[in-house]
C-alpha cells in the first residue's frame, strides 16, 4: 500500500473518530442525568487521538527502518547467490538490482543472478509494505476501540 494512501487513511479514521466520539457523548448525556465533566471537543479529540497517533508513530518508525532492513537482506541474499564480494561491487549489484526493480534497466542486460535477487527485493518490498498497512490499521482500528470504550 502507498505511504500516502495509507496516512489518509489515518487521517479519514481520524476525523471519523472525532465526528463519531463527538456523537457518542452528546448521545450520553442526553441518556444519563450526569452532567459530563468536560467538554464534547474534548472527548472527540481523545479519540480520534487515540486511533491516530499510534499508527502515525508506526508509519514515521517503520518508514525509517525498513530500508535498513531491505538492504541488509538484499546484501544477504547477493552473498548467498555470489559469495564473498567486494564493498564496490557489492554496492553496484545492489544499485543494479534496486534499479531492475523499479524497472530502469533493461532486462536484456541484467546477469541471472541480479535477476533473481530483483525477484527478492520486490518480494521483500511488497512484504514489508502489506506489514506496514496490516499493523497501522490494526493498531488504528484498537485504539477506536479502546478510546471509545
Amino acid at each position: 500500500m502507498n505511504l500516502s494512501f495509507l496516512v489518509t487513511c489515518l487521517l479519514a479514521l481520524g476525523v471519523y473518530s472525532f465526528v463519531f466520539g463527538g456523537y457518542r457523548i452528546r448521545k450520553l448525556s442526553r441518556q444519563s442525568a450526569l452532567k459530563q465533566h468536560s467538554r464534547d471537543v474534548y472527548h472527540a479529540s481523545f479519540l480520534a487521538a487515540c486511533a491516530t497517533l499510534l499508527p502515525l508513530l508506526i508509519v514515521l518508525v517503520w518508514s525509517a527502518l525498513s530500508p535498513l532492513v531491505l538492504n541488509a537482506l538484499l546484501k544477504a541474499q547477493l552473498q548467498d547467490l555470489l559469495g564473498v564480494l567486494s564493498t564496490g561491487e557489492m554496492g553496484v549489484l545492489m544499485a543494479q538490482t534496486k534499479a531492475n526493480a523499479a524497472g530502469i534497466l533493461n532486462p536484456a542486460f541484467v546477469r541471472d543472478e541480479v535477476q533473481q535477487a530483483t525477484l527478492y527485493y520486490q518480494a521483500l518490498v511488497s512484504t514489508s509494505q502489506t506489514g506496514r498497512a496490516v499493523l497501522v490499521g490494526a493498531v488504528g482500528l484498537a485504539g477506536l476501540a479502546y478510546g471509545s470504550r
